[in-house]
């Protein structure tokens, strides 16, 4: 049993994800972090805090990502 007061599921955020990288590309994590800002405004704090964590947790998939790319990379390659 989930309480309400512990936020959301992580299912709740991977969805949330999934749909912003798909719509927004690279630019999820800012359109996660606007839509948190509008939430905080209609004073929907459980929305607010489901988009400020999708916004957490998509600039940290890009930053593996990006990482992962820099490992991939081999040695000679000129940087872009």
């Amino acid at each position: 049993m989930r309480f309400p007061w512990f936020g959301p599921t992580r299912e709740e955020i991977e969805e949330v994800v999934r749909h912003l990288v798909a719509h927004y590309g690279h630019s999820a994590s800012d359109a996660a972090l606007r839509t948190s800002e509008a939430y905080r405004r209609l004073g929907a704090s459980k929305n607010e805090n489901l988009y400020r964590l999708a916004a957490r947790r998509c600039r940290i998939t890009a930053k593996r990502a990006e990482e992962l790319a820099l490992w991939r990379r081999p040695a000679g390659a000129i940087h872009e």
